[in-house]
């Protein structure tokens, strides 16, 4: 009876997430920026290079007196060295990319509890952020990380991270694997990345995201586990700044009932943003999917609370 009832908690959070988040998954057609491979090329020999367009900020040149930030360093799988990033990296796709963790832990019961409830609390920033980061989320877990793209506009939106600094505001928020994603250390690397666009540094690329992904997961476990964790490296000690320097800028708390904060107002609610409020013809088209589902959203949390 136990195990079921584990199982239900879990599919309960899927199905909650997928209501909040319906655009995402209910779209197949959800329009995508042009992929250059598909115009026909002029005969010449130089390549194109559209994603020069993507970078909102000049990059930060060496003779620039400021010091890089955790963005400008790309960790190697051992994080042990430090290399600073290459303009030569510049993305050339918009793709997202496939990426499903096998790493444990996985997460508890009591963290899917919490996630639940933060979600039904602060509803209208989760909408309003799914709005501004190209329809992504996290949760569901749909086995792709974002484009370089949508990680643009995920870091430009403060309802985004205002959302991702109250998830890791959560008491005791572990590091762990929600359903192929090591949530912890993905919102850490996209609320690290932030900070660059306030110090107009090139943020994360797709792939450099990646990586940092993975580099942070294996760092978060082994401090949480009592190991010896990689603490003096240049990657870590600027990726822990910039962490830090990005949550004193958003000044982030939770209530005691999970409700997001923005210098001690409460900006968090259960209601929804959507409904009759919506004037782009972009996000109009994902409104039926998401007001339809409002009021059973609204009973599927109640329902998993109770269960809890």
């Amino acid at each position: 009876m136990p195990r079921s009832l584990g199982l239900l908690r879990y599919l309960l959070l899927i199905l909650v997430v997928w209501l909040y988040a319906g655009p995402v998954y209910g779209q197949d057609d959800t329009p995508a920026p042009p992929a250059p491979v598909d115009t026909p090329a002029p005969a010449t020999t130089e390549p194109p290079a559209p994603a020069v367009s993507e970078i909102p900020a000049p990059v930060a040149t060496p003779a620039a007196t400021p010091p890089p930030p955790a963005a400008s360093v790309t960790p190697a799988p051992s994080a042990t060295t430090a290399q600073p990033a290459s303009t030569s990296k510049t993305p050339t796709s918009t793709s997202p990319a496939a990426y499903v963790s096998t790493s444990e832990p996985y997460c508890s019961d009591s963290v899917t509890r919490s996630l639940i409830k933060l979600f039904g609390k602060n509803r209208n920033i989760f909408e309003q952020c799914t709005l501004d980061s190209q329809q992504y989320v996290f949760m569901p877990y749909n086995g792709t990380l974002p484009s370089t793209e949508q990680i643009r506009a995920m870091i430009n939106s403060s309802a985004c991270l205002e959302f991702w600094q109250g998830i890791l505001s959560l008491p005791s928020f572990p590091e762990c694997n929600l359903s192929g994603i090591d949530l912890k250390s993905a919102i850490e690397t996209l609320v690290m990345t932030s900070q660059d666009v306030v110090n107009q540094i090139q943020p994360l690329s797709m792939t450099q995201y990646k990586d940092f992904i993975v580099w942070r997961h294996k760092r978060n476990v082994a401090k949480e586990s009592g190991l010896k964790y990689d603490n003096t490296s240049t990657s870590a000690l600027e990726f822990d700044t910039a962490l830090a320097a990005a949550a004193a800028r958003l000044e982030v708390t939770l209530t005691a009932d999970l409700v997001i904060q923005v210098k001690g107002e409460a900006i968090g609610s259960s209601e929804s943003i959507l409904e009759g409020s919506l004037t782009g013809s972009a996000e109009s088209a994902s409104a039926p999917r998401l007001i339809g589902s409002s009021l059973l959203a609204s009973a599927v949390v109640l329902l998993a609370i109770a269960l809890w």
